[in-house]
């Protein structure tokens, strides 16, 4: 079931989506870039744990940073003191390097990817642009949370279900509402060991309440810095 606090009757998510995920993308998109260089050790796990001659997707791929990790992968791996034999090269290969197709929604990150030297389309993970059963695996990091209803979401998910061989597998990570530490009791990330007043800032109940509308027939809950989600 949808969430109807967000919504009203004549809600359009493609333009939410557009103005406020699609578009300042674009705008971010060297900057974001800037700030995404190391690949989550988890991701990582799950690529080197596919076969060696396994094809894998990622999709919403982002600057790329996947991608090159394990293009850096194997060429470290191709590094010897001396020349090996064509046997020996093909097994280095295989053993090594997994080639993953790259899709992207944002054209400039797009452009980000093809400038590091990898190929990448761009295209929507809710029509992804590739045919079915042609994955042995995907990667989907940080995208479907961008997604603005629950419908859309569960579309996506089979659209990536769509893309895998039968017994493939596919990694799926979204931005999880709340970051606790160790404990679930402890406080978010967000938080400051606990939600209080901040200089200047009235975080009283009516305050955290506030909505804005995004556009017509959407309404969002306005965030304070410093405060939970």
């Amino acid at each position: 079931m949808e969430n109807t606090l967000f919504m009203k009757e004549g809600f359009d998510p493609n333009e939410l989506e557009e103005r406020f995920v699609h578009q300042v993308y674009d705008v971010i998109a060297s900057e974001f870039s800037s700030t995404r260089h190391s690949p989550w050790p988890s991701v990582m796990k799950f690529i080197e744990a596919q076969p060696p001659d396994s094809l894998g997707a990622d999709i919403g791929c982002g600057n790329g940073k996947y991608l090159t990790a394990v293009s850096s992968k194997y060429y470290t791996g191709m590094k010897t003191n001396k020349p090996l034999s064509n046997v020996q090269n093909k097994n280095l290969v295989g053993t090594n390097f997994i080639p993953i197709a790259a899709m992207e929604r944002s054209p400039n990150l797009a452009e980000i990817v093809y400038k590091r030297g990898f190929d990448v389309v761009i295209g929507d993970i809710l029509r992804i642009p590739y045919c079915s059963e042609r994955f042995d695996f995907f990667l989907c990091i940080a995208v479907i949370h961008h997604l603005s209803t629950l419908t859309r979401r569960i579309e996506a998910v089979n659209e990536l279900a769509c893309i895998l061989r039968v017994g493939g597998q596919g990694l799926i990570q979204v931005w999880a509402k709340e970051q606790h530490g160790v404990s679930k009791f402890e406080p978010t990330y967000y938080v400051n060991c606990k939600i209080k007043a901040v200089h200047g800032v009235n975080n009283s109940s009516d305050s955290l309440s506030q909505v804005i509308e995004a556009v017509p027939g959407a309404y969002f809950p306005l965030h304070i810095n410093g405060t939970e989600f």
